[in-house]
């Protein structure tokens, strides 16, 4: 290991094997993140004191301290060709400090010693040529002097691949192949490193450059290229956009810091506004400027650049506009790539017509797509193709597409934005947008329509992944549609995702859909119309919009009474009396529960009857007919794991140990929650909150402060997740019970007072039995404090806006 020539990679690399964060490792050595950031980058060498914390804090052997922190401390002599981290006479001198790519960097410097030919393969503006200077620089602890840096971005040809390389090493010129001899010999039986930089233009040298190997043994050539050359011998490498940033909040800030693609935006920023640093509050925009951006190098440092004239949260909201800028910005010496949209241009003219076809349609995809859907949109009557895998080949070949093949799901095909957006003007340019984008919206139409009717059985959880995977098409598949007047297509695919949307946590967005496609019902046939108002209905109630749900659910009614639509009708109704259950309209809800419990029985319906089932069950529990309830309970677990209905089978459970809790019964009912929460962990379902909810009541009851705080906590993150307001003040009131329990009876005053405002506002009021067991814990209090006390922290926790009741929560 040599931590003299790569001190700061080292203790990257050390730092991450001991799974620590640079926030982390900096709090532990005692110095800021932007010191430890210069550290690892080699800007700063750290001071023999601090090289002495660092050694200790990486769990250095100590024997091996003393040497560290010679290595650490000791100047880097420029005249050895061994230590020099500077560029030798043949290698460029790199253009800012080299960051990230050091698992890629480390694998190419050991294929060195075992390869001939290593091709650094990817799009352009991805970084190859960067790294390829820092392996060659890396590289002189191998090779010494014997390195050759070869650029071949001004080389028109593939015959001036030979004159330039013998340019290079200082070989004059004599026509004919004597040359390429003269080369060979200059290179002859010693160890010997030769970059060819930019070699996907000049690729019929190929033939040369495995005649100059196969005679020269020590040779070892590294390639840098947007198509790989198709050697036997050849180690492909694929570059690939730096790792997307995570997406965190201004509390979880320091998170980001350790993304490489932020390290690169920031230290580019640096170079154009020397005080320019990464805050709390700028670190999510910077992490979602270079998420949309693709993690692209290029793109980034370009966009970087431009703080010097906008802030970040300014480039952000500027983006779309700023992408033809980075197409457009001087990025290279040759006319081939002038621009970075000159280098996508070159790439795309090279390709075959049907090449250039493939690659069109590959550009109305979001976030990838299936092989099956592409062929869907270049095959539409089914003809078969067989030469769609092999242009899909040259492609990724060429690394105009990219390839993710995720463990047990088929593989995903995609593109770079600035790929994308140039496929789509060619798209327009070619008169052909339209009917590719009707193809797209109608295959996902299809797709949806399929995994409809998948996620209520055994292949639920591969259906709620594959919609995942796929949920940006889908998105926009309803965009185009609403924008280009084709209500049809968007009101069927609201209509049908909407149960998806409600697992995922996509219900704010999915009302949004539907309010735009919405507003062109009128056009479209009454039967779809109905669908769509119920899945608009279903989502309001889910948000607690109870006005918002009966006037869709009325209007859902009317079409499907119209229709004689008696399965619609069957849905709309059950539904109904879940919203009057939430407004304690009981006798309301138990009626139309049982009218659709017999709509259910009619069509034989086993799904939609255990639905039905359990709906009763609730109503029927929440007026304390406990031991009907679990009737009702029973039977619709009976049908739903015959099923093989894994989320129902989950919801059920915890509503059997909600009614066994409610009876005492808390060692049964514990058990009952358990299994719920086992089954909802694995199945991700976002009903989750109710066992969790129920784990945290019984926990209080046992006394158990620091158990029930995790499980409420959780709930209350759940239930934020899902953006359910009833959900959250459910949360918040079984928090302000956790209070009281661990001496802060005043604090869950504060917290029922808000809980109270909160149900006031959204029209919910509390159950019977959550009336009851609250009532018994605000009156034990009542008699502890005065009655001035009690009404001033009531009155403060109401007058709390959602976020400040959530923050408070969270602290209890």
């Amino acid at each position: 290991m040599d931590m003299h020539t790569s001190l700061g990679p080292w203790i990257k690399k050390r730092r991450k094997t001991l799974e620590l964060t640079q926030d982390e490792l900096s709090q532990r050595i005692g110095c800021s993140i932007s010191t430890l950031r210069k550290i690892e980058t080699g800007v700063l060498r750290p001071s023999r004191q601090m090289a002495e914390r660092i050694a200790h804090c990486l769990e250095i052997d100590a024997a091996e301290v003393a040497v560290f922190v010679k290595l650490a401390r000791t100047p880097v002599d420029v005249h050895s060709p061994v230590a020099s981290s500077g560029p030798s006479p043949h290698i460029p001198a790199p253009e800012g400090t080299f960051i990230g790519r050091e698992q890629e960097l480390a694998f190419v410097l050991q294929s060195l010693q075992q390869r001939q030919l290593i091709t650094l393969v990817g799009p352009p503006g991805v970084g190859k040529t960067r790294l390829a200077i820092e392996v060659a620089t890396r590289a002189k602890a191998q090779f010494g002097a014997q390195i050759a840096f070869v650029p071949l971005e001004s080389v028109s040809e593939a015959p001036l691949v030979i004159p330039a390389l013998a340019e290079t090493l200082d070989i004059s010129e004599e026509p004919g192949p004597a040359l390429l001899k003269r080369i060979q010999a200059r290179i002859g039986a010693q160890r010997f490193l030769l970059v060819l930089d930019n070699f996907e233009h000049v690729l019929d040298a190929t033939a040369d450059i495995a005649d100059l190997i196969a005679r020269c043994p020590q040779l070892s050539v590294l390639v840098t290229s947007q198509e790989v050359l198709h050697l036997s011998f050849e180690q492909q490498v694929p570059i690939r956009p730096l790792p997307l940033p995570p997406q965190a909040t201004k509390q979880g800030w320091h998170e980001i810091s350790t993304s490489d693609a932020v390290a690169l935006f920031v230290a580019q920023a640096q170079r154009v506004v020397p005080t320019f640093a990464l805050t709390a509050e700028n670190a999510p925009i910077i992490a979602s400027i270079c998420a949309r951006l693709d993690g692209l190098p290029l793109a980034i440092q370009l966009v970087a650049a431009r703080v010097k004239l906008q802030s970040p949260s300014a480039l952000l909201a500027h983006l779309d506009a700023l992408t033809g800028f980075v197409l457009n910005q001087q990025q290279a010496r040759s006319a081939r790539q002038h621009t970075l949209r000159s280098a996508i241009a070159w790439s795309y003219e090279s390709l075959t017509a049907e090449e250039q076809h493939l690659f069109r349609m590959l550009g109305v995809f979001v976030g990838g797509c299936s092989l099956d859907a592409l062929e869907a949109l270049v095959n539409p009557a089914d003809d078969e193709d067989t030469m769609l895998t092999e242009h899909l080949a040259t492609l990724l070949d060429k690394s105009m597409v990219q390839c993710e093949q995720r463990s047990a799901s088929e593989p995903r095909f995609s593109m770079l934005t600035m790929l994308r957006e140039y496929a789509l003007e060619q798209l327009l340019l070619n008169n052909e947008y339209e009917r590719v984008a009707m193809r797209h919206a109608q295959y996902y139409l299809d797709l949806v329509e399929t995994a409809s009717a998948r996620l209520r059985g055994p292949e639920e959880l591969v259906w709620l992944q594959r919609l995942s995977s796929t949920h940006d098409n889908i998105r926009a598949a309803l965009e185009w549609s609403i924008s280009s007047n084709n209500p049809t297509i968007a009101l069927q695919l609201c209509a049908t995702i909407w149960r998806f949307w409600h697992i995922k946590h996509h219900v704010s967005e999915g009302r949004r859909w539907l309010t735009r496609a919405l507003a062109f019902d009128m056009h479209v046939e009454p039967a779809i119309r109905a669908k769509a108002y119920h899945a608009a209905a279903t989502l309001a109630t889910m948000q607690d919009d109870s006005d918002q749900a009966i006037y869709y659910y009325q209007q859902s009614l009317t079409l499907r009474r119209e229709l004689n639509d008696i399965a619609g009708l069957a849905a709309s109704t059950l539904n109904l009396g879940v919203l009057l259950y939430h407004q304690a309209n009981y006798a309301q809800a138990q009626e139309r529960t049982e009218e659709a419990i017999n709509y259910y029985i009619a069509l034989q319906n086993q799904r939609g009857l255990a639905s039905a089932l359990t709906n009763m069950g609730i109503v029927l529990q929440e007026q304390e007919h406990h031991g009907l309830a679990e009737n009702y309970y029973n039977q619709a677990l009976e049908i739903l794991t015959e099923l093989e209905h894994t989320v129902g089978q989950a919801n059920l459970l915890a509503l059997l140990g909600t009614a066994a809790r409610e009876q005492g019964q808390l060692d049964k009912a514990k058990a009952l929650f358990m299994r719920s929460l086992e089954l909802h962990r694995q199945i991700a379902a976002p009903e989750i909150t109710t066992p969790l909810e129920g784990l945290g009541y019984i926990a209080l009851a046992e006394g158990d402060s620091e158990r029930a705080r995790a499980y409420l906590h959780e709930h209350l993150r759940h239930a934020q997740t899902m953006e359910h307001p009833r959900f959250i003040i459910m949360a918040l009131e079984a928090i302000a019970h956790l209070a009281v329990a661990t001496g802060q009876p005043l604090k869950g005053v504060r917290l029922w007072g808000a809980a109270n405002s909160l149900r006031t506002a959204i029209k919910a009021p509390l159950s019977s039995v959550l009336q009851r067991q609250h009532t018994a814990a605000q009156q034990r209090i009542q008699q502890q404090c005065s009655a001035a006390a009690w009404q001033q922290a009531w009155d403060q926790g109401a007058a709390l806006h959602m976020e400040q009741v959530i923050e408070e929560a969270f602290q209890l």
